[in-house]
């Protein structure tokens, strides 16, 4: 698609109103629009009706394939609208619109509406002058601009030669001419700082920023060499230094030279990419240096860049801040394409980081193998958790557990091991446990030396257990001594007193009356149980004594 102009293009059409127009072929001796425009080209053309007396002048979109022309008018007998044409037939041809002539006026001069698009231009004597290019916002140079010799003023930056070859060496540096003049509105810091109100002039421009030069991959060379001269009472007035800051907080002086009359500075990929050049007695008096080619930000800040490729970040002995701002639902976010792995939350009162919630099944680890993880807040486990570990150790004040059943020993393959609970009682002696013992297939109660690391067959020593109540549907096996303020044998109540109630039957006990000692006989009376002596004994019964007792003896 391009812009025609041609002469001796000119044909007839008959279409009506105010759309686009087919073209009907050539006037004799004129070309068509078809052999001078292709397809989208665009030209100025005519119309003109006399036999309605309209004409019309615009600009044109030729389209080949049905050897139209749409309409886009300039000027026309419908006051400057589009004509609305009735039957019969109109010429229509290639023109060349009064008001987009070019002309040179009876002074000499060209007036120019539009941009100029030229290969060159070219001039007599001094050349071609007055071309204003302080209110263009966006110059462009398609190669080097020569001053030749000339200064060039007010424009703020100053660059040095960049072409291979010329970087500055240690022994042939690049050199700037340092002044020190009052300084004017037009410096980067007005109204700030120097208490002599005085600033530095580079080449003769007040403190322009400057653009240095690290090493890349124009040259061979591994650092480049800028060299600021000062007169000697300049530099010892108005000391000229390199900081971090333009406040002055951190000097730089790697690779720096300074002497009597001037600062030289050697400059790598690893200087710092923003330099401020400022008196060392005087608070702003001068601005700051860009460095091409460097990797190192220092101290600097990074701000509207757009997007950040890196490999790594390493911290030079000083901590790494991701500052992210106020009140902003998502204000940091690490992602792969639009799965988040990390966002920072900080959204007013819904202030929140949330780690892997966007990619399901994504395994998140915290800490290395031999590393202790701290959790300083609450905790709140939504899912099942897994401790692996040798050993858990809770060191809280109350532990509350809701689940109703707590399983021990879980997954246990083998039944080599008691299992219980045992209770760490410091100084006071001995653990005290509470355990199912394997080995004897019984609960047991009492004090261990075991500790909650201990495995295997346990050794406990027998305690006390005191209940409210006992009730036991089996046997009772008791070793020692059973004591009790009262006890109660199928339903009746057993004292040192008690007797029967029916003589010896099931159901009954039989109770010793006093008086039964070694040696005597036992006599079962009724409910009771007396003793009788060999004498006694034979009289109740009849018998003489010696012959019967001895009878009876052997019977018993």
């Amino acid at each position: 698609m391009a812009f025609v102009i041609a002469d001796r293009v000119r044909e007839t059409t008959t279409t009506t109103g105010t759309g686009t127009i087919t073209l009907a072929g050539a006037v004799t001796n004129f070309e068509t629009f078809a052999a001078n425009l292709s397809n989208s080209d665009t030209t100025y053309y005519a119309i003109v009706d006399n036999t309605n007396s309209d004409f019309e002048v615009g600009v044109g979109t030729f389209t080949a394939s049905g050897t139209t022309l749409a309409r886009s008018v300039i000027a026309s007998s419908n006051s400057n609208n589009l004509v609305d044409f009735g039957a019969g037939t109109k010429d229509v041809f290639i023109t060349v619109p009064a008001s987009k002539i070019v002309v040179e006026d009876g002074s000499n001069n060209v007036a120019i509406g539009g941009t100029v698009t030229a290969t060159a231009f070219s001039g007599s004597g001094a050349g071609l002058t007055g071309v204003d290019v302080v209110n263009d916002s966006t110059p462009q140079l398609g190669g080097d601009l020569d001053a030749q010799n000339n200064d060039i003023e007010n424009v703020g930056l100053i660059e040095s030669k960049a072409e291979a070859g010329i970087y500055g060496s240690s022994s042939s540096p690049v050199e700037f001419t340092v002044t020190v003049a009052s300084k004017t509105s037009g410096h980067p810091y007005p109204s700030g700082g120097s208490s002599s109100g005085n600033a530095y002039f580079i080449n003769g421009i007040e403190s322009p920023a400057i653009t240095l030069h690290g090493v890349d991959s124009t040259t061979s060379n591994s650092e480049y060499h800028y060299r600021f001269t000062l007169s000697s009472s300049d530099m010892s007035s108005h000391p000229f230094r390199l900081y971090l800051d333009a406040a002055k907080t951190t000097a730089y002086t790697t690779g720096v030279t300074t002497t009597s009359t001037y600062l030289q500075i050697a400059v790598t990929k690893d200087t710092p990419k923003i330099l401020y050049y400022q008196c060392s007695s005087h608070g702003y008096m001068g601005n700051y240096a860009i460095v091409l080619g460097s990797t190192n930000f220092a101290d600097g800040n990074i701000t509207n860049v757009g997007d950040i490729s890196l490999d790594s970040i390493s911290p030079d002995a000083t901590d790494i801040n991701v500052a992210v701002s106020d009140n902003s639902a998502t204000a940091f976010t690490i992602k792969q394409g639009s799965d988040n792995y990390l966002v920072v939350d900080t959204g007013n009162g819904g202030e929140s980081v949330a780690i892997g919630t966007g990619v399901s099944g994504t395994a998140i680890s915290i800490g290395h193998t031999t590393s202790e993880t701290t959790v300083n807040d609450n905790l709140t486990v939504t899912g099942d958790l897994t401790v692996s570990g040798t050993t858990t150790t809770v060191d809280t004040t109350n532990t509350t557990i809701k689940d109703s059943l707590l399983e021990l020993n879980s997954g246990a393959t083998s039944n080599s091991n008691d299992c219980g609970i045992v209770i760490e009682r410091g100084s006071t002696g001995d653990n005290a446990i509470l355990m199912w013992d394997e080995s004897a297939d019984t609960f047991v109660v009492g004090t261990t030396t075991a500790t909650g690391a201990s495995t295997g067959n346990l050794t406990v020593t027998d305690g006390a257990l005191q209940a409210g109540s006992l009730d036991i549907s089996g046997d009772v096996d008791v070793d020692g001594t059973l004591e009790a303020d009262a006890m109660t044998l199928n339903g009746t109540t057993i004292t040192t007193t008690a007797t029967l109630s029916t003589g010896i039957s099931n159901g009954n006990v039989l109770v010793a009356t006093s008086g039964v000692v070694d040696n005597d006989f036992l006599r079962v009376d009724g409910t009771s149980v007396e003793g009788r002596s060999a004498s006694e004994v034979a009289d109740d019964i009849g018998a003489a004594t010696k012959g019967f007792a001895t009878a009876m003896a052997i019977a018993l």
